[in-house]
């Protein structure tokens, strides 16, 4: 489960930080969160179905990374 708190602040800083990521390190957050992305042409809707562990995966990234010398 992800804190609701620690979503919020995390979210509210979103695009500054997604702003400093080159874009390789961009690719690599999308895939890590997302599985698929389905397009349906005749309805013109997508559909985005998302990694169940990858915001996991993501925040012991970044905590591993903090705590690297």
């Amino acid at each position: 489960t992800v804190d609701r708190r620690d979503l919020i602040r995390s979210l509210a800083v979103f695009d500054e930080v997604w702003g400093c990521l080159l874009p390789r390190e961009q690719e690599r957050v999308i895939g890590l969160l997302v599985e698929r992305v389905d397009f349906d042409g005749q309805r013109q809707t997508v559909a985005i179905t998302f990694r169940p562990t990858g915001i996991r995966t993501l925040a012991a990234e970044v905590a591993a990374a903090q705590g690297a010398p």
